[in-house]
């Protein structure tokens, strides 16, 4: 029986900035494109920000959720998953925080706490209408920092 299969190809995100031009008479504030900056994301994942770093090793594996939760994992070759999950504001979620290692943390100039315990680095912050909850396997909370510093709006 013959089957197909289909891939959706990633699309690329534009990041944008905030450029100041000091004048003699005015200062002159717009947006424009990051140079370099382009964010592959999956065509599915629809959600507003997304990491615009993923490390070495990892690859894409799956885009789940809805409206109020949306969930993205990835892989590596050990079986180490790496997830990323944006979530709106009418949501909650639970962390194992239970004889784990807690800090407060700050992330894109937000709070955030950053939890180690067996192995797994979670660490979760919000930003305007939305919070995030970015864990991994095996992976040190420096790494796991580095990675949520890395999210960007992408809508």
């Amino acid at each position: 029986m013959p089957a197909a299969i289909a891939t959706i190809p990633p699309v690329r995100a534009r990041v944008m900035e905030l450029i100041f031009e000091t004048l003699r008479q005015y200062t002159r504030v717009s947006l424009q494109e990051k140079q370099g900056a382009d964010v592959e994301v999956p065509a599915e994942w629809g959600g507003e920000y997304y990491p615009s770093y993923i490390p070495e090793g990892y690859e894409f594996d799956e885009v789940i959720g809805g409206t109020l939760v949306r969930n993205v994992y990835y892989q590596n070759l050990y079986g180490n998953l790496l997830l990323f999950s944006e979530y709106g504001d009418a949501s909650s979620t639970r962390l194992d925080t239970e004889n784990a290692d807690v800090k407060f943390v700050m992330i894109n100039g937000n709070p955030g706490m950053l939890v180690e315990k067996n192995g797994r680095s979670t660490v979760t912050w919000s930003e305007n209408d939305r919070y995030f909850v970015l864990s991994a396997d095996n992976m040190s909370g420096d790494s796991v920092m580095i990675i949520a510093d890395s999210i960007v709006r992408i809508k």
